[in-house]
């Protein structure tokens, strides 16, 4: 693929991206509940005998939290996309803002896998790649210093530093391929990488996660590479991925999103764009028939890397996020005597705040939500048990 297409690609991440997997492809997280995180204090008092009865009486405080989500976007490196002009902090600050409410992480790491873990040619690290900091599923540090984005970052200054300065540094070298990331685009090798050594604990147990391939390429450029004695190997398989993911967290709802030039020549629009763009013969498409299969296997979204028009929804990510984590309903620690108990609401003062409607399921020892709590929302639980 032409290095010179790779002077954007940093543009292409915020405008083209971002915002089109929020207007043109929305998320579809699994709806999946799990046991609430952070249970408040329970009281159990002296066992208490009257007339031959002896009970204990229980009190469980079980607190609200954020839902949650794991979203890592995989950026192909070898870049083609110099048609997308856009300003990088201020579509990743807008897609961040639209998480408001959520417990998030979001992530970036490159399609560029270096010699050292593949056959990738004369791929290794060096002052190009920040001595392999940019390869090999490696999650690549934002602005704030950490390597990845939560609720606690700063929205005002959002960015990736290190694509930019290597980008520069392609454009400056006069697109030298030696100064340049790999164009060998190997998403799915690149996200095994990261799968096997969940590096820096960026996938949460039990919340759903996403990825999002964004190239306008295949695995390894299934036609070009081959063609020069480099075909795929098994870690370039979506079958590999989704056994990968499967066994590593077993409980975690995974899905793949992509937004790819197409997918062969019965949907040729986009790739007709990016094939010979600008009247420059050098400038590659290619068709994903391999990212679209990996979609389609984990039932995600593929979107088109051609469309233009994303911010008017950019906030709207919201919607689309699971209710993973959220307590939507509470234990009891054995059957209510008498069926009895008692269920106050509060928030984190202890002042009475609006009860949330419930439905006792005594048989499974339970009290279902008609909603979630809400973050600093308290559910109080008050019952005896016989003992």
């Amino acid at each position: 693929m032409n290095k010179k297409t790779y002077s954007v690609i940093v543009s292409l991440f915020a405008f083209s991206i971002l915002a089109d997997f929020v207007s043109c492809s929305p998320v579809q997280f699994s709806k999946v509940q799990i046991a609430p995180q952070n249970a408040g204090p329970t009281i159990v008092t002296p066992v208490s005998c009257k007339s031959g009865l002896c009970t204990q009486h229980h009190q469980d405080t079980t607190g609200g939290s954020l839902p949650q989500a794991n979203i890592l976007f995989i950026l192909d490196t070898s870049g083609s996309t110099t048609d997308v002009q856009a300003n990088l902090t201020q579509h990743l600050s807008g897609f961040v803002q639209g998480l408001a409410g959520i417990d998030y992480r979001v992530g970036l790491i490159t399609t560029d896998v270096s010699s050292s873990v593949s056959d990738s040619k004369a791929n290794y690290p060096s002052a190009v790649n920040g001595n392999g900091a940019l390869q090999d599923g490696n999650l690549v540090t934002m602005s704030d210093g950490n390597a990845y984005l939560t609720p606690a970052s700063s929205t005002t200054d959002i960015s990736v530093p290190s694509i930019t300065s290597a980008a520069n540094t392609c454009i400056s070298s006069n697109y030298n391929p030696s100064a340049c990331l790999s164009d060998d685009p190997r998403a799915i090798f690149a996200a095994n990488l990261l799968v096997s050594g969940n590096k820096d604990n960026f996938i949460r147990e039990g919340v759903p996660t996403t990825f999002i391939i964004i190239s306008d390429a295949d695995e390894r450029n299934s036609t070009s590479m081959a063609t020069h004695g480099y075909p795929q190997g098994p870690s370039d398989a979506p079958s590999n991925l989704i056994a990968n993911f499967s066994q590593k967290f077993p409980s975690t709802p995974f899905q793949v999103d992509a937004l790819t030039a197409g997918t062969s020549s019965n949907n040729s629009s986009c790739f007709n764009q990016r094939q010979g763009r600008g009247g420059n013969p050098l400038i590659f498409g290619f068709y994903a028939p391999i990212y679209a299969n990996l979609v389609q296997q984990t039932g995600g979204v593929l979107g088109s890397i051609c469309d233009s028009n994303f911010t008017n929804q950019i906030g709207q990510i919201a919607s689309a996020v699971p209710t993973a984590n959220q307590t939507s309903s509470l234990k009891f620690a054995c059957q209510p005597y008498q069926g009895q108990y008692t269920i106050n609401f509060t928030d984190a003062s202890g002042n009475p705040v609006a009860p949330v409607p419930s439905t006792p399921d005594l048989g499974n020892l339970r009290l279902n939500l008609s909603s979630p709590l809400l973050p600093n929302v308290n559910a109080v639980l008050s019952y005896d048990c016989e003992v």
